[in-house]
């Protein structure tokens, strides 16, 4: 196989898998590994921890958002029991 086939399969395996961040930073990964001549584990663990970082990431930021609707949520309950309801 050549490498732009080898490419070509990592890219559509990444999509199946859905690991976005392997497929988007592999080209770049490979040129570092062959430029800077990196073991075939140590560039798996680079390509895995790049993955691992955006996931990461992506948990972050999808707690964030969850916490604020939960976070609106409680405030308009809050005062919502707090103010007094009554009708004179």
């Amino acid at each position: 196989m050549s490498d732009e086939s080898d490419a070509i399969m990592v890219a559509g395996a990444s999509r199946t898998l859905r690991l976005p961040g392997v497929g988007a930073n592999f080209a770049e990964l490979v040129m570092a590994a062959k430029r800077d001549n990196w073991s075939h584990l140590h560039f798996l663990a680079e390509l895995l921890g790049i993955e691992v970082d955006l996931r990461d990431v992506r948990r972050s930021q999808r707690l964030l958002r969850e916490a604020k609707i939960l976070l609106g949520l409680t405030t308009t309950l809050s005062s919502n029991l707090l103010s007094p309801c009554w009708t004179w």
